[in-house]
């Protein structure tokens, strides 16, 4: 795939019979012994997972919200840089939003070791400073240079223990002259602590704006650098049987979605923009590597803004 995939107008995701985003899954995980190839998926029943909503979500615990309190009230920096490297939004509101996220839905303790993929400009680690403990390391990498050297001039001084490395991937729209193929894998090419194992992988918005293969790798090398029993928190538009439809009046609703199978893209937009991904078909990929799917939550993306939802969708799995 190129940056601009054609897709035929009849070329529709097939959301099926819409499903409530209440609805927990209950059926077994489907055996797949290899990654499935494009345009093959089969579609076995959903596995089951653990699906969070307003309703069911913990309730925070006091550690959690005096680090909130904590971030939201510090003179951390924000910087002042183009959107697309920031995304969209309040930057330190959105931050706070995901340490929730990560805690309440990622189950990430303040002793985890968390690796960031696509860190950015540090939003999620300028409130993870205030909820990781002491001896507990972060590294965060990003295909953009910028971004990483303001990380380390304005982030890793208030923090020990925190480390940001810049990886030269290509991207057709965020880095289109990066000289190393993204398919390659991100596995050696990041200066870490001799030994060092992550328990914890964040990569916020980073599956939305991928390709096939570098999709499956970054997956396959979240997988290889895990500890055994860490957890890989992921956001995607997740796509197709197993997942809602979005609403007509929703911000992708189904008519701006096309296929191609496996992720679809929207309609008039570089394929790398926003990307969704086949439900079914990321299941079966996340078990044929050796995760085990443990929480799903539906975003507010398919049916209209709700303060207490996050906008993509969320999959958190366990390495075995």
């Amino acid at each position: 795939m190129n940056g601009h995939v054609s897709m035929a107008p009849c070329d529709r995701v097939d959301w099926g019979t819409p499903q409530a985003p209440t609805s927990a899954t209950s059926s077994a995980a489907p055996d797949t012994t290899a990654i499935p190839a494009p345009g093959h998926v089969t579609h076995p029943p959903t596995p089951p997972a653990r699906l969070v909503t307003a309703a069911t979500a913990p309730p925070a615990a006091s550690r959690l919200d005096r680090a909130l309190a904590s971030y939201l009230a510090s003179d951390d920096p924000v910087p002042a840089a183009a959107a697309h490297e920031i995304g969209d939004g309040d930057f330190r509101a959105i931050g706070a939003e995901f340490l929730r996220h990560f805690v309440q839905a990622g189950g990430l303790s303040p002793n985890d070791d968390v690796l960031d993929i696509g860190c950015g400009f540090g939003r999620m680690a300028l409130p993870l400073a205030h909820w990781l403990a002491p001896r507990a390391r972060y590294v965060g990498f990003d295909i953009v240079p910028e971004p990483v050297e303001w990380c380390r001039a304005h982030v890793a001084p208030r923090r020990e223990g925190f480390a940001f490395e810049h990886v030269d991937f290509h991207h057709p729209l965020y880095n289109p002259g990066g000289a190393v193929p993204a398919s390659a894998g991100f596995l050696g090419r990041i200066p870490a602590p001799l030994g060092w194992r992550p328990s914890f992988i964040a990569a916020v918005s980073v599956f939305t704006h991928l390709e096939r293969a570098p999709l499956v790798r970054l997956l396959a090398d979240s997988h290889d650098i895990l500890r055994p029993g860490g957890r890989l928190f992921l956001t995607a538009f997740l796509t197709g049987l197993g997942t809602p439809a979005p609403a007509a009046g929703a911000v992708f609703p189904v008519a701006a979605w096309r296929e191609a199978a496996p992720l679809c893209a929207l309609l008039g937009e570089p394929f790398t923009a926003a990307v969704g991904v086949s439900r079914i078909w990321l299941d079966e990929v996340l078990s044929a590597l050796g995760f085990r799917l443990e929480t799903v939550v539906f975003g507010h993306w398919r049916r209209g803004h709700d303060p207490d939802a996050p906008f993509q969708d969320i999959v958190v799995v366990t390495r075995t």
